[in-house]
């Protein structure tokens, strides 16, 4: 699977890397900054699945069949929060 990180993610790149995912980012496919369906629709005929936090990015790649990954504040807050009762047992 190929993957793509939202301008908010980009530096993930490194970490998703040694993961072992196929990882491009919107700076390297020119479209940081561009309109939210761009990056969709680039995502779309790259095959790639998008890693947000926009919700908007979100609705759109489900709207044109894009597979999209959303990783807001609750979800990094529910990462913390269970590091942070591992470390109280």
């Amino acid at each position: 699977m190929k993957v793509l990180l939202d301008e908010m993610y980009i530096g993930l790149k490194p970490f998703m890397k040694a993961f072992g995912w196929d990882v491009a980012t919107v700076d390297e496919l020119g479209i940081r900054g561009t309109d939210d369906l761009s990056v969709v629709e680039k995502a779309k005929l790259g095959g790639l699945t998008i890693v947000t936090q926009d919700s908007k990015v979100a609705e759109l790649a489900r709207i044109k069949g894009v597979s999209c990954v959303v990783v807001g504040q609750v979800e990094i807050a529910e990462v913390i929060d269970q590091k942070l009762r591992e470390f109280s047992k």
